[in-house]
């Protein structure tokens, strides 16, 4: 928690009104990409994450997140028929402050 904001009574609204928001990932998926990255870590499974983590938001669009995510997933069928192993797929986005996260496309 930010101490030194300019507007603190500001801060607390917004914080208020993300509070009210659904999670953008939940629990279980959260468990889910966590047993796939033990499968990586494991020699059991390749890693790809991929995605625009450092676009400018000039260049944010629908249709570039997905065709971002249509490569991750053809780069992934070919990995999974290079290397024979499944392939976690992590897809980088960034969000509108500039906080960056990512997701299990599966």
């Amino acid at each position: 928690m930010p101490t030194d904001y300019p507007d603190m009574a500001a801060l607390g609204r917004v914080e208020d009104e993300l509070r009210a928001l659904p999670p953008l990932v939940f629990a279980g998926e959260a468990r889910h990409l966590t047993a796939k990255l033990a499968q990586v870590e494991a020699g059991e499974a390749f890693l790809l994450q991929g995605g625009d983590c450092a676009e400018s938001f000039k260049e944010f669009s629908t249709d570039n997140i997905r065709d971002t995510f249509r490569l991750i997933l053809q780069m992934a069928v070919v990995l999974t028929f290079a290397g024979g192993k499944p392939v976690v797929k992590v897809g980088c986005e960034r969000l509108s402050l500039g906080h960056e996260y990512a997701l299990d496309p599966r």
